[in-house]
This record gives structure tokens, C-alpha cells and sequence, in this order.
């Protein structure tokens, strides 16, 4: 990958409209991305066709019709291999934002802002073309060789089957005629408007009531466009997809409120706080959120904190309006094939009301579709948020330094949640689910039973409100500095032990606490040392993570701990950097991952990888890098 970023900001002093400042702020990014694979390249020659060998053609077409071609019966398959292809992407950023900020009298204030971007992406891998296969594959001879039936196109005869074929050497005029690199375009577009006011509204006992108006309106749009190969299913061994296109645009209200009930009384601080925020999206409607908090400190170098509030997190644009991309599954995937054999009541009285006979067995694909959920009335997802702690800051004078403990209690519900169900997921919750949770909802599709042949079965993998999680935890952090000579040393650690953490797609299924699995360590903290001493800072720093296993989890599933490996030993990673900063110009350079230090391996199988690492976003997959970072100022 390659990423080139340009950013730049413009502030100007109007000496009016309440001593407004302007200012403009300009951000372009270019991505560009690459990765190499290997894939198998299967063959189907047609029964009869002379580009089998004699030894090798079949008496009759026991092997049934080509899946890309049915009207045409398998006459040999061939599992060769493809070779080496590429995936590539180029992704165009651009934001561009502007405001206002001034006074509206000694005491109250204003922001005015406006802001657009622009994101634009292109991707294309080397893919197979179906329609080309087919016509190569359909040969006659030609002196000592064959031709296609059809030269349309400039069709290139597919190569007769030999060992060398069947190892991945193909004649490069035909390569080249069934393969093409194939691209699609992705847009997104968003423009935002906001003005805001603050300030205070009166004085009582602990002071200034503080509040914070505002309201903001954002639109966003995205045209997502795959290949026209892509759109009439012609890839060879992938799924089509369409055009993924839609927009939404959304207005919000907010306020915000600070009151000190005491201050510097017979306790130090007491003060309550609370927020709130209408939001009104154009695709499914409004809702409210809103948060309350508090400080409590009884003296000065101990106080204590909490908040308790709600929140939602709107449908992408991609989960409201995906364009329908096709697939299918094996037939043996329908709960009612082989009916006769059923024995689960469940599922017996299910394939009943679907009107299937008690011989009914399924002779075709399941017809698998993925799409938005936008017109299936996808809503947003919900949550709730309780917090509260305290900290305790005691003054040990200068001889000491200061030093600085905090402890917070964190638990975040969240409901609703926005989930794809899998095929076999919405089939299984229709079928062996007493609720019957996906049979009403227009996921499940049977074709009516007319006799042999008929009854196929449709489903549809939509994004639905359906899942739900929950994280808990606490966090602790600790800081301490002290002058040193002409400087400041300085220490931090923080540390998060989560003590629940589950995610399920369905509400009937049990919660499963994943702390301490792969992927979700027990414990992580980050630790950090400075010293900072005229413009120049001076950094090490150490991020933790818990050692974590699958093993007993695992074992329960049929993986054996003999054959699989799946735990990782704790984690750090060292970083070190320097930074010289002034006025207007600031230059850092560093290293991360100081040692070199390589992701923990584990067996495949139960969870993402990278390689035969875990998929966790706290692991380095880059290896030891150097970075350098400059800011420069004008005025």
C-alpha cells in the first residue's frame, strides 16, 4: 500500500462580526493497494468434446450438467490452477471544510461551519470471464488443431487436456482471452452544516450555569458500481453482484448543560451536567438520546464521576441499500430434502406448511441474495452507557511531583444491532426454531410444489435489527511528573481488565463470554516515559497485551488441544521517538515496534488470521518501522 496525504489550514482575524475568526481546512488523501493470490482454475470440458483424451472420456455424462453452462453436461473436470492474480484499488479523499467563530457578546459565543467530501474508489482483480470459458470450450477440429465454433470475439480455442494443462500451463492467446481485469467504482458523497452558540445563562451558589445550543444537517450519498461482467454474473467461480446506490440526509437539535451546585463551600466541587440531542434521519424516522453526569469532590485532591446515557448508531449506507449480489448453496442445505428421513417435529411441520409431500427431496441450488435492509425497514441501533469512578490527585509538594490515580467502572448494552444473517442462520431460525423467528419477514422464499423438480428454495440474506452485545470493564490510570532539571519527566500507565465482553447475531442464543479469548485479552495497558526540556521531547513507551486461549472453548467443538494451538503468550511492543517542537515548526522521529517483535502464531480453523496470527487490530503484522513527522505554521 501506498498512501500519499496533503492537509493544509487557513485562519483569518476579520476584526468583525464579533471578532470573527475564519478559517478553511483542506485534506486529500490517495490510496493505492495491491495483493497477490493463488487460486484453483476448475475445468469442465464438455461430454464429447475432442479436447478430452480418448482414454479419458466417459461412456455417458455421469457427471451432470456444467453449473456455469447446464445446458451442457460435464464431460471430465479438471482442478488445475490459475496461478498468480491481483487485486488492486486506488481511493481518493478530499475535505474541505470552512466556518466562522466569534463573539456574540463578553460572555457568549458562536460557530458557523460548513463542510464537503468527496471519496472515490476503484477496484479491479483478474478474474475469469464465463461466457468467454463456455465459447472456448465449444471446439471443432482444424487441420491438426480446433478452432471455437464460434470465432466471435476472437474467440481462442480452449487447450486440449494434458498434464501440463492440468499443472497451470496454459497457452497464453487463450489465458488472455477468458481472463480480463475487471473493475467497479465506488462514490460516496457527504456535505455537513452546523451552527452552534454557548455560554453562560445565569449565575447561582456554585457559579455559572454554562449551556451549549447547536444544530447540524448532514446528506450523504453512495453509488457503488461493479463491473457490467460483474452486474450479469458472468465472473467465472464468483457471485454477481448490482449497483449499490442510495442516499440519506439527516437533521439533529442538541443542548448541553453544566450547573455548579457547589463550589469552594462545605465541599469543593459539586457539579451536575446533561446533554441531549433529537436526531431525524430521511430513511426511517427520528429519535432522542441523551446523557446526565456528575462530579462529586468532597476536597480538592479527591473527587468522584459518573454518567449514565443513551445512543444509536444509524444503518451505513452500505447496509441500507447493497445491490443484490446472487449466490447459491448445495441442495442438501434445505431442511425439508429427504423429507422422508426428517424426524425433528420442528422442522416436520414447517416443510408441512410449506405444502412439500412427505417424499419430497430437493433436486436444485438454493438461491442464496444478499441485500440492503433499507426496504425491509432497517432501523438504527441502540445503546446504553453507565460509567463512574474517581480519582485521587494528592498534593506531595514539589520535592515529590505530582502524582495523579484514577479508576473508572465502564458497562455499554447495546440493542438492535444491525446483523447480515448467514443463509443457514435465517434457514435454521425458520425451520428448528419454535419462533419461527425468519419465516415472516420475507427472508425465506419457497417456489409452490408441483411435482418433481419443483419446490426450490430462495433466501435472502438481508441486513435485519436482530443482534445485540455487551462490554464491561474497568479502567485504571495512573500519572506522575516532576521537574527535573531545566525539564519535566513525566509518567503514565493505563490499563483496561474487561470482565464481559459477548456478541450474538440472535437474541435466542446464550450469551458467550469471550474475556480472555482470542482476539479479546483480559487485560491490555498502554505505559508510556517522557522528558520534555526546551522544545526538545524525548519518549519510550510500551504497549501490553494479556495472554489469551481457546483451548478449553475450543475442545468442546471437536478441536483437540494434541492438534490445535490456539493461545498466544503476552504481547509488547516498544516504541521510542524524539521530538523537537517550536512555535511554528515541529519535527518527530521514531521507531515502533522497537525489537522486531512478530504477531503470536496459532492453528487455523477457529478464527480469523493474518498468516497464522490472529486478527486482532493490538498485534504489529508491519514488522520494526521508522516514521518521521513534520508540521510547519505560517502567520
Amino acid at each position: 500500500a501506498e498512501t500519499l496525504t496533503a492537509f493544509g489550514k487557513l485562519s483569518v482575524d476579520t476584526g468583525i462580526l464579533g471578532n470573527a475568526e475564519a478559517y478553511v481546512e483542506f485534506l486529500a488523501t490517495r490510496r493505492k493497494s495491491n495483493q497477490d493470490g493463488n487460486r484453483q482454475f476448475t475445468l469442465d470440458y464438455p461430454f464429447g468434446s475432442p479436447l478430452i483424451p480418448a482414454e479419458l472420456r466417459f461412456a455417458t455424462a455421469a457427471l451432470g450438467p456444467q453449473a456455469t453452462n447446464p445446458g451442457v453436461s460435464v464431460g471430465i473436470r479438471a482442478f488445475t490452477d490459475y496461478g498468480i492474480y491481483q487485486s488492486r484499488q486506488t481511493v481518493d479523499y478530499v475535505r474541505l471544510n470552512a466556518g466562522l467563530r466569534g463573539d456574540i457578546t463578553d460572555t457568549w459565543r458562536y460557530e458557523l461551519f460548513i463542510g464537503k467530501s468527496w471519496n472515490d474508489g476503484e477496484y479491479t482483480s483478474d478474474l475469469i470471464l464465463t461466457d468467454r470459458l463456455n465459447q472456448s470450450m465449444d471446439v471443432v477440429a482444424s487441420g491438426s488443431g480446433f478452432v471455437c465454433r464460434n470465432a466471435t470475439g476472437g474467440c481462442v480455442a480452449a487447450p486440449a487436456l494434458t498434464p501440463s494443462v492440468v499443472g497451470g500451463q496454459f497457452p497464453a492467446p487463450w489465458f488472455d482471452f477468458v481472463t480480463d481485469p475487471i473493475t467497479g467504482n465506488t462514490a460516496f458523497r457527504e456535505s455537513t452544516a452546523a451552527v452552534s452558540v454557548d455560554g453562560p445563562l445565569f449565575a447561582i451558589w456554585g457559579g455559572d450555569v454554562q449551556v451549549a445550543l447547536g444544530a447540524e444537517y448532514r446528506k450523504s450519498s453512495i453509488n457503488d458500481t461493479p463491473s457490467t461482467e460483474s452486474q450479469r454474473g458472468n465472473l467465472y467461480g464468483f457471485t454477481s453482484s448490482t449497483i449499490t446506490r442510495g442516499s440519506d440526509a439527516v437533521k439533529e437539535v442538541f443542548g448541553e448543560i453544566e450547573i455548579p451546585l457547589v463550589r469552594d463551600s462545605f465541599i469543593y466541587d459539586l457539579t451536575l451536567n446533561g446533554s441531549a440531542r433529537y436526531t431525524h434521519y430521511d430513511s426511517y424516522g427520528g429519535a432522542e438520546t441523551w446523557k446526565i453526569g456528575g462530579t462529586l469532590a468532597p476536597v480538592q485532591w479527591m473527587s468522584f464521576r459518573g454518567s449514565y446515557g443513551t445512543s444509536y448508531r444509524a444503518p451505513a449506507l452500505f447496509e441500507q441499500f447493497l445491490g443484490a449480489t446472487s449466490g447459491f448453496l448445495s441442495s442438501a442445505n434445505d431442511p425439508c430434502t429427504n423429507l422422508a428421513s426428517v424426524t425433528n417435529p420442528l422442522i416436520l411441520a414447517q416443510c408441512q406448511a410449506d405444502g412439500l409431500p412427505a417424499n419430497f427431496i430437493q433436486n436444485s441450488s438454493i438461491t442464496v441474495i444478499g441485500l440492503g435492509g433499507a426496504a425491509a425497514g432497517l432501523e438504527a441501533e441502540t445503546s446504553k452507557a453507565l460509567t463512574f469512578g474517581g480519582v485521587l490527585q494528592p498534593d506531595f509538594g514539589d520535592s515529590i511531583g505530582d502524582i495523579s490515580l484514577a479508576v473508572d467502572y465502564f458497562r455499554i448494552k447495546v440493542d438492535n444491532g444491525v446483523a447480515q444473517l448467514s443463509a443457514a442462520t435465517v434457514l435454521a431460525q425458520c425451520y428448528n426454531n419454535p419462533e419461527r423467528t425468519t419465516c415472516s419477514n420475507g427472508l425465506i422464499t419457497r417456489q409452490p410444489y408441483t411435482g418433481a423438480g419443483t419446490g426450490q428454495l430462495s433466501v435472502i440474506q438481508s441486513f435485519v435489527n436482530i443482534s445485540d452485545a455487551k462490554v464491561r470493564g474497568i479502567d485504571f490510570a495512573a500519572r506522575y511528573s516532576r521537574d527535573i532539571g531545566a525539564g519535566k519527566f513525566r509518567l503514565n500507565a493505563n490499563l483496561t481488565k474487561f470482565l464481559e465482553r459477548y456478541s450474538r447475531t440472535l437474541p435466542t442464543q446464550t450469551p458467550i463470554n469471550v474475556v480472555g479469548e482470542l482476539s479479546n485479552p483480559q487485560w491490555t495497558g498502554t505505559f508510556d516515559a517522557s522528558y520534555a526540556r526546551n522544545g526538545w521531547n524525548f519518549r519510550y513507551g510500551v504497549e501490553w497485551i494479556d495472554a489469551t486461549t481457546s483451548n478449553p472453548r475450543a475442545a468442546l467443538n471437536g478441536f483437540s488441544p494434541l492438534i490445535y494451538d490456539l493461545s498466544t503468550p503476552d504481547y509488547f511492543l516498544h516504541t521510542a521517538s524524539i521530538r523537537y517542537e517550536q512555535e511554528k515548526f515541529g519535527i518527530t522521529l521514531g521507531v515502533r515496534n522497537i525489537f522486531n517483535r512478530t504477531p503470536p502464531t496459532i492453528s487455523s480453523d477457529w478464527t480469523n488470521t493474518i498468516g497464522n496470527g490472529p486478527l486482532y487490530s493490538g498485534y504489529d503484522f508491519r514488522g520494526r518501522s521508522f516514521f518521521i513527522n513534520m508540521t510547519a505554521g505560517f502567520k
